[in-house]
């Protein structure tokens, strides 16, 4: 009978199948719930969660099953041994796909990527945990998953090129209508099914195999240390330089932060635990060099590189407590702290001269990851008592929260509180837990006011909960250059639907006008007419335009004679002055009113609201609704045909939410009479 050979590269993927059964089957898991999520469309939300929580969970399994085996390898296991073992991984992966489905999807992304974390140390770590296992097998056999892994990457990032190329070149020649979410479909399987698959089967099966620890081997190949002349390039001349230089820039921030004595900025902390993580890269690579006598410099770089971190370290913590002391605990908040701690754990272990075991590195950092993820000691509680706590010191500071309930916010509330006040409502909501402000709602005895108030609602969301405590939601801060926040006034006495209206002739009611700007093809200096092309308001005498060049509203005659101007930027600018921490605020109807007044007419203006934006060089005006009152004057008034109706005609360069109306004095605005 004829053998039947096969392919070596066919027989390598059978045998790697052979060997990671569970691990191959998670990644073919994970790779059709991620292209099935990605062809879902937004709207089904309840099928894009099932498809997300099923490919993280088949992911962590990637990790995690691929662990377990390598662990069960070194161990020398029996067979049931090892089996027992993937059941028990397969077990602990239903049960994190079961935690996910009542996880709210912040916390659930965050929960996944730490136990991502914790199973690739766990991998990293598992074959250190073998029978004889020492640190120079546990880095030969990291060095080596580490060189197929960046092997493998470069295949897949040539794979989603090529692929991609061919289907925009099908999409365009042919003029094919291929959805966009076509394009990662190769990425996601190039990753899912071919990156896995190709890095198994380069995985070394125990330590002992690597090159130089066979028991094969004669006794004088352990001591011959071949250390690949790739990773000596990439760590002593690349990484080590670049090392110092951002230790030098880190510590002459240092210096400057105590010579103009000014806290360091919050955003210092990634940058100081990326400096630090870089660190210890370079410093488990060249590890080898510095133990087998190598290079001085090397020597140098591992013996006190630890004591290097001390000053990073409390530069760190300055950082992060200030942040936390002003806005409390969030997720982020809490890993830098708990990276710091570890960070300080280590750098302590070396200063005491202790062994330096590399293996303590992912050890120890994948027991902070496990435990930062799950329990009341776990980021996610710690971080939501935080700041529900921060949230009831804010209210009861400022008479929102008496005798444990809430109240309506009792006067003008500091524009920063009352941005901290949503962004922790904000922060609550995502996280479904509004519910813990609960015991806070008044009864109905609970509180004279309680009537005016929808506090049965607050709870509904967190624009319910600030409009019951009467809080504007406040926008992010705006940082950084060329960045403005956000400033608005209101009256809510000139909202009303009917009002009287006297001694004018005409009202022009909810007149509403945005300026033009480049993103709508005009200049910033173009003037907006809004009846330019209308003809009815001019013939009654008069038109009015709003100028944005000089943000004023011009009046004029007839013919054509500029009659009063009203200074909306003029106004825009004194409120923002008088109320520098105000966003929306609600003002009485005399500080939103502007008048002028000539020989022609008699014009008042009184904005309903009016908002724009704000930086260190003064505000910018952006729309405004007003209504606009008339009074014609000698020969314009009996020239005039004021009209029983007249609807202003808009245009084109002019957005208006709703077209203004020009009423008869006497008849009341929004009347039933008025509507055409």
């Amino acid at each position: 009978m004829r053998q039947i050979t096969l392919n070596p590269a066919v027989r390598q993927a059978l045998e790697t199948l052979g060997r990671f059964p569970l691990v191959v089957a998670a990644s073919l898991i994970g790779t059709v719930a991620a292209v099935w999520l990605n062809h879902l469309p937004l709207p089904e939300v309840a099928a894009r969660t099932v498809a997300g929580n099923l490919a993280m969970t088949a992911w962590l399994g990637v990790g995690l099953l691929f662990s377990l085996t390598v662990l069960a390898e070194s161990r020398g296991w029996r067979q049931w041994e090892g089996v027992v073992a993937q059941v028990l991984g397969v077990a602990s992966l239903c049960g994190f796909f079961w935690s996910l489905v009542s996880t709210p999807y912040p916390i659930r992304l965050s929960r996944f990527w730490l136990c991502m974390l914790a199973a690739h140390l766990c991998a990293a770590l598992a074959s250190a945990l073998g029978k004889g296992a020492t640190v120079d097998s546990f880095w030969r056999f990291n060095q080596s998953l580490a060189a197929r892994l960046g092997l493998s990457m470069g295949y897949v990032a040539l794979i989603y090129i090529g692929l991609g190329v061919a289907l925009a070149s099908i999409k365009n020649l042919f003029e094919l209508d291929i959805p966009d979410g076509w394009f990662l479909d190769p990425l996601i399987l190039a990753l899912g099914l071919f990156n896995t698959w190709f890095f198994l089967a380069g995985a070394p099966r125990v330590p002992e195999t690597l090159p130089g620890a066979s028991a094969e081997a004669p006794p004088e190949a352990a001591a011959v240390f071949l250390y690949p002349r790739q990773l000596r390039i990439l760590g002593q001349v690349i990484l080590m330089p670049m090392v110092c230089v951002y230790l030098f820039i880190v510590y002459a921030y240092a210096v400057r932060t105590i010579m103009i004595w000014r806290w360091p900025t919050g955003w210092v902390t990634y940058l100081l635990l990326s400096f630090c993580a870089l660190g210890l890269l370079c410093l488990f690579l060249v590890q080898p060099l510095a133990e087998k006598g190598g290079n001085r410099w090397v020597q140098a770089y591992s013996r006190h590189f630890h004591l290097a971190l001390f000053p990073v370290l409390i530069l760190l913590f300055a950082a992060i407590g200030k942040r936390v002391q002003e806005y409390g605990i969030t997720e982020n908040r809490y890993f830098v702290l708990a990276l710091g701690v570890w960070l300080s754990g280590i750098v302590l272990h070396s200063a005491l001269d202790a062994p330096r075991d590399l293996r303590i590195l992912p050890a120890s950092l994948c027991l902070v990851a496990l435990l930062a993820s799950f329990g009341p000691w776990g980021a996610f509680e710690v971080s939501r008592k935080s700041q529900v706590q921060r949230m009831k010191g804010l209210l009861e500071s400022h008479g929102m929260l008496v005798g444990g309930k809430l109240a309506k916010a009792p006067g003008r509330i500091p524009r920063h509180v009352a941005r901290e006040i949503g962004g922790i409502a904000d922060y609550l909501e995502e996280r479904e837990r509004l519910s813990d402000i609960k015991p806070w709602i008044p009864a109905m005895d609970d509180s004279g006011q309680t009537h005016s108030v929808a506090w049965h609602k607050a709870l509904d969301g967190k624009f319910a909960l600030l409009e019951a405590l009467e809080l504007p939601y406040m926008p992010p801060e705006a940082t950084g250059p060329g960045r403005a926040e956000a400033v608005a006034f209101s009256c809510r006495t000139l909202s009303t639907s009917v009002r009287k209206v006297s001694g004018f002739d005409l009202l022009y009611a909810d007149f509403r006008a945005r300026p033009v700007g480049p993103e709508d093809g005009q200049g910033p200096g173009d003037g907006l007419d809004p009846f330019a092309e209308s003809g009815g308001p001019a013939a009654d005498g008069f038109r009015f335009e709003f100028d944005t060049a000089s943000a004023s509203i011009r009046f004029h005659s007839k013919d054509d004679t500029l009659g009063p101007v009203l200074d909306m930027g003029a106004h825009f600018q004194k409120l923002r002055d008088r109320y520098p921490d105000a966003y929306a605020l609600n003002l009485p109807e005399e500080e939103m009113t502007l008048e002028g007044e000539d020989k022609s007419m008699r014009v008042l203006v009184k904005l309903r609201n009016v908002s724009g934006e704000a930086d260190p060089e003064g505000v910018r005006l952006r729309d405004f609704a007003a209504d606009v009152f008339v009074e014609l004057k000698g020969k314009a008034r009996s020239r005039a045909k004021i009209p029983s109706i007249a609807r202003v005609q808009t245009a084109p360069l002019v957005r208006t939410a709703k077209p203004g109306k020009a009423v008869p004095a006497g008849i009341p605005a929004g009347d039933p009479a008025s509507e055409p």
